[in-house]
């Protein structure tokens, strides 16, 4: 079964077709260029938030350890 599509990915979806791109092209790219940024260091807003989240996940899967 297909995932339900979000009102962004609506919205998005319009946007890119008026701008001749397809939505998985375009995320495809816009992925690839996050991923470049950050492995050059050059995205400390996105590094900080993947530090944030794994901590978080790693204080929740040591805690239920100890429960």
């Amino acid at each position: 079964m297909a995932k339900k599509k979000t009102e962004e990915q609506v919205l998005t979806e319009k946007i890119l077709t008026k701008q001749n791109k397809s939505f998985p092209e375009w995320k495809k790219e816009t992925l690839e260029k996050i991923q470049f940024d950050f492995f050059r260091g050059q995205d400390t807003e996105l590094e900080a938030y993947v530090m944030q989240r794994e901590m978080r996940q790693l204080i929740m899967k040591e805690s239920k350890k100890l429960l």
